[in-house]
């Protein structure tokens, strides 16, 4: 607040946020004369937004195949491969802080990316292919390449050739996007199936017992443990009714005894280091190998540790959530997801709207005891300010932004701020205590 030489006045959903803004009010104070409204959430309070794998967002999408998160920023490393040949593209690093601003002529492609839906950032950067392979000479295309609607057959004809290895360098940041995105497409659009879909049913017809309906389908799938532990944080956060231990324990006991047991084709990072220990076990089982019983009571030991962590972490976010008025719920009545961060700016600049759960974080004791007697009738909203300041403490996505950008008065000075972008596989990190910071 002090870069941006504003006073802030502060709105908070959530204990982490409550926290942030008393270390803001003992903070180093700015002498602008200027009042921002700065609103602070808690990611926790949805993370269906963050569980669900395949988005309607191409860079979300990208960075669940190739993002990973440092002190620097976001790192989009890709590699450009066909069968026989391997090209490998310089790593784009983009500062999370870099979202806040004005796009940065490093990150040109990227902010153009950012904040289109899928299927037109991924016809964008086909479009910049043939482009590329129209103004080189040396590049040779057939129709039957232009036609298809998939991006690696074209990306292959700038590869399969290695005399268009200078091509490659001058155009690296398209095609590492490019390349990203067909590995994108190789990994997940074989099974991932619509999990919205998934939850509108569930939501609809295992009100009483969602985590019981969602292990029965389980049991009948050939599922990975990612979609098994996206779907059930997903339903958790949906359902206002909190699974009793016995089905905890029961959702437990089914990952752990599907990752000792059977290969896992997707990354897991949540497990930390015992992801490839985990992995070497279940290849002995498969190649008939001696078992050493002690390493797998080892590993199944501390998976029940793990586990118990991601759980517990999620009573804590039933427990908080369980406490809200207005953003209890983030289903209709007919099903439908409605996103919290949504529900929140349509709230901001709703003037008939009484906020309840975005409690206004008062910066002196006196003022809240006159306002809470009744001296100081008038409570302020965010939408008071010219310039309002949304920062999401936890991770926001990329679909997200551009949901928020829809919603805001072009008139607002509006800033979106977080701690990172976030992917279901952080969202795990997370929970179950493997996140390192």
């Amino acid at each position: 607040m002090y870069s941006l030489d504003v006073d802030p006045q502060c709105f908070v959903l959530g204990p982490t946020s409550d926290a942030i803004a008393s270390e803001l009010d003992n903070g180093e104070k700015s002498s602008s004369m200027t009042t921002a409204s700065l609103v602070l959430v808690d990611r926790v309070y949805d993370l269906v937004a963050t569980s669900r794998v395949v988005r309607d967002n191409f860079v979300d999408n990208l960075l669940e195949v190739f993002g990973n998160t440092s002190e620097s920023g976001v790192e989009l490393s890709a590699n450009v491969q066909t069968c026989d040949i391997l090209y490998n593209m310089e790593s784009s690093t983009i500062s999370d802080t870099l979202l806040l601003g004005k796009p940065n002529e490093e990150i040109e492609l990227f902010s153009s990316l950012v904040l289109k839906k899928a299927k037109h950032a991924q016809d964008d950067i086909r479009k910049e292919l043939l482009e590329i392979a129209a103004m080189e000479s040396s590049m040779k295309l057939n129709m039957k390449v232009v036609s298809n609607k998939n991006i690696k057959p074209l990306l292959d004809c700038f590869v399969e050739d290695p005399t268009n290895s200078d091509i490659i360098l001058q155009y690296r940041n398209v095609l590492a996007y490019a390349a990203a995105q067909a590995k994108f497409e190789e990994r997940y659009d074989d099974y991932f199936m619509n999990i919205e879909e998934i939850t509108k049913y569930m939501v609809s017809h295992a009100q009483m017992d969602p985590l019981g309906y969602i292990l029965d389908y389980i049991k009948s799938e050939d599922m990975p443990v990612n979609f098994i532990m996206d779907l059930v944080i997903l339903s958790l956060s949906i359902n206002s009714e909190y699974p009793s231990d016995s089905r905890l324990d029961e959702f437990k006991n089914t990952v752990i005894s599907t990752l000792l047991n059977k290969p896992q084709r997707h990354p897991m990072p949540w497990l930390g280091y015992l992801e490839d220990e985990i992995a070497s076990l279940v290849n002995k089982k498969l190649n008939n190998e001696d078992i050493d019983e002690y390493e797998q009571q080892r590993l199944q030991l501390e998976l029940v540790d793990k586990m118990d962590i991601l759980i517990d972490n999620l009573k804590y976010i039933y427990k908080v959530r369980s406490g809200l008025t207005d953003y209890k719920n983030l289903v209709n009545n007919n099903g439908t997801y409605q996103p919290l961060l949504k529900q929140i700016i349509r709230d901001i600049f709703n003037d008939r709207k009484t906020l309840t759960d975005l409690k206004l974080k008062e910066n002196s004791s006196l003022v809240s005891g006159l306002r809470n007697f009744g001296f100081i009738q008038s409570k302020p909203k965010p939408s008071s300010n010219s310039t309002i300041i949304l920062f999401v403490v936890g991770g926001i996505t990329c679909e997200e932004i551009s949901a928020i950008k829809e919603l805001v008065p072009e008139t607002t000075n509006f800033i979106i701020g977080s701690t990172c972008l976030i992917t279901s596989q952080r969202t795990k990190q997370h929970l179950s205590g493997s996140f390192n910071y």
